[in-house]
């Protein structure tokens, strides 16, 4: 996978909600419990019966900027990282209406969450992002005929987690400290999103 404009960054991958971003954070929702029947008159025996699952969190969708409306750095930077933050609103809600809006067709990493998201909410399931703060934002204009702006957000991020339709803990991402590395195009549609690739910083780096 490379980012148009930036053909020398390695490419990290993103376990399910390994990435969560900023300004959103929620409890996560303790695993089912169970609960047990009384026995049956006629045979019995008990059966054990899992209590509905806690279902996709009312995780707050993160507000759109004013600066996007700029075509400018300012934009772009307004953009990307408005684009991290619905990283775990869709997660959590399966509402991708915002993220496909900003997602080029081509964006490698965009369509991996699209399809990430639908098949964990198609099958019943959801996920809980952790609180996650970004640390830093930089951005360069388009340089030497490349049309992309290049926007890199640092963030800082807890543990997070995805759950079956009945509750059950069916995956997780440690904390972890990550860069990621964004190239944006400004269109008659607004703010694109071309692609996006994930470095994740060692304790060693700023």
């Amino acid at each position: 996978m490379v980012v148009h404009g930036r053909p020398h960054v390695a490419v990290a991958v993103l376990a399910l909600v390994g990435l969560v971003v900023a300004g959103c954070s929620v409890e996560a929702e303790p695993g089912p419990t169970m609960s047990r029947e009384e026995p049956g008159t006629s045979t019995g025996a008990s059966t054990t019966t899992a209590t509905p699952a806690p279902g996709p969190t009312d995780w707050p969708e993160p507000d759109r900027p004013a600066s996007m409306d700029r075509d400018d750095l300012v934009g772009a930077k307004a953009a990307a990282q408005y684009f991290i933050e619905l990283y775990p609103y869709v997660y959590a809600t399966g509402n991708l209406s915002e993220w496909q809006a900003m997602s080029h067709p081509e964006c490698v990493f965009c369509t991996s969450v699209v399809d990430g998201v639908r098949e964990l909410h198609d099958a019943g399931g959801y996920a809980i992002g952790p609180e996650v703060t970004v640390v830093e934002v930089r951005g360069a204009d388009p340089v030497d005929g490349n049309p992309y702006f290049s926007v890199d957000v640092a963030v800082s991020q807890g543990p997070s987690r995805s759950y079956s339709s009945t509750g059950d803990l069916t995956g997780e991402a440690s904390a972890s400290r990550n860069v990621l590395l964004a190239a944006l195009e400004r269109t008659g549609a607004g703010w694109q999103v071309r692609e996006i690739q994930v470095e994740e910083l060692d304790e060693n780096q700023g």
